[in-house]
């Protein structure tokens, strides 16, 4: 009890909170997503479908480092009663205007990375954005965008135009249920059977597809 009220006190002291962090006396939760780096080689050009506020995307470049990282998310709310549990939509999103606080933030984030060309934000669809990538030049692609089934169908089949032969596609929450109502893992169910991948691992509800042949 004493602990959590020690921790709560922390949180609304600027500063604090952050330095807890650093002496050891409030840990960081454990990513259950890291072993996916072993799919993501050191200077590997990759890309992240569905950004949010960058945490994810910071393993990577301080993890993998990789040479090249496309960054793509539309930074859209969505209104719809649909979206309305989702991330973006109006249970946890207050408007367009804290989605362009979130963009704004990741911009921040890797102001250097931007400035040094590693990292290349693309910020809208992701159909549209990966168009703009060239085919077959990606390592690995990783998806946690709409989670809805043809959106993850949409951006399973763009992904596979843009990843290299043996490359990996991998990505979040496949499972049954969900706001998506198991989208996820239809789309991926269907993806494995229509094209030329292999499926390596299903693990922590995230996926691992290679590419074996166009």
């Amino acid at each position: 009890m004493m602990l959590e009220l020690i921790k709560n006190f922390l949180k609304i002291i600027p500063g604090m909170k952050w330095l807890a962090k650093k002496s050891g006396f409030v840990s960081e939760p454990i990513d259950e997503r890291l072993f996916l780096f072993e799919y993501f080689d050191k200077s590997s050009v990759g890309a992240e479908i569905g950004v949010w506020e960058g945490d994810f995307s910071l393993k990577i470049l301080n993890i993998v480092s990789p040479s090249k990282l496309y960054l793509i998310d539309p930074w859209k709310f969505e209104g719809s009663s649909i979206y309305k549990d989702a991330g973006y939509g109006r249970k946890f999103s207050k408007g367009q205007n804290s989605m362009d606080k979130r963009f704004n933030k990741v911009r921040k984030l890797f102001k250097k990375s931007i400035d040094n060309g590693t990292v290349i934000i693309l910020r809208g669809n992701s159909a549209s954005e990966l168009e703009k990538i060239e085919n077959n030049s990606l390592d690995w692609v990783y998806i946690d965008a709409n989670h809805l089934y043809e959106f993850v169908k949409e951006d399973l089949e763009n992904s596979f135009i843009k990843v290299k032969t043996n490359g990996y596609i991998i990505g979040d929450d496949y499972f049954e249920g969900g706001w998506w109502q198991g989208g996820v893992k239809k789309a991926v169910d269907e993806f494995l059977t229509n094209k030329k991948v292999e499926l390596i691992k299903i693990d922590k509800r995230q996926y691992v597809l290679k590419k074996i042949s166009n």
